[in-house]
Order: C-alpha cells, then structure tokens, then sequence
C-alpha cells in the first residue's frame, strides 16, 4: 500500500471516528436548576416533537438532559409545584434535531424563572 493510500485511509477512519464521538456525545443539553425552596415534582422537558422526563428535583438541585427535537425547537419545562398547580416556562432559545451543540441552562426558583443561559450553537462537525 502506498504512503499516500495510507494516509488517505487513516484520515477516513479519524474523521468517521470523530462523526461518531460528536453523534454519540455532541447535541443539545437542558439543564434544569431549582433554586427555590421547595421541589419540582413531574419534572418534564419539552421540544418539539418529544418530551424528557426527569422526574422530582428537589430544591437546590439540577438535572440535565441530551434532546433531539423533530425539528426547529425551543426548550419548555413543565412541573407540579408543591400545591399541586401545573406550571410551564419556556426558554427563549433555538436549536434544530441536529447540527447543534450546547447547553440551554435554565434556573427556576419558587415558580419564577429566573434566567436562562443560551450556549447553544451550529456544529462545525455535525
């Protein structure tokens, strides 16, 4: 095999790799921290086309979340505060299903939300 087939190759093969590792642990990520004094119960993050639930967070705690939306999207969370009222706050943030990466952190304390981060960007990879 010839030096230039050779390196022909291995970039192939580190480019596929790189696709994968970006595929696999790249995309968009929802933070959700609750900073107020009580939990969020029935946690759920919206985007279009699907939902994530992440369940009971508790005060002073955060979760997160990798989404894949359908398409054009925006983040919402939605959650049952202590009393038992349904609330849904959105995050004034874009991203499409793919070839975006980033983070939307959102901070929410006794029903307020607080601010939203917005690291979200186009990939260079994906």
């Amino acid at each position: 095999m010839s030096r230039t087939t050779t390196i022909v190759i291995g970039t192939v093969v580190v480019v596929a790799i790189a696709f994968v590792v970006v595929r696999t642990f790249g995309g968009v990520y929802v933070s959700v921290h609750n900073s107020g004094s009580t939990a969020m119960h029935n946690t759920v993050v919206h985007v279009t086309g699907r939902t994530y639930e992440l369940g009971t967070l508790e005060s002073g705690k955060q979760l997160s979340v990798c989404v894949r939306p359908r398409s054009e999207s925006h983040a919402e969370i939605s959650y049952e505060n202590e009393s038992g009222s349904h609330k849904r706050m959105q995050a004034e943030c874009y991203f499409e299903g793919s070839g975006y990466a980033g983070t939307v952190a959102m901070e929410i304390a006794n029903d307020i939300l607080i601010g939203v981060e917005d690291s979200v960007r186009i990939s260079p990879i994906l």
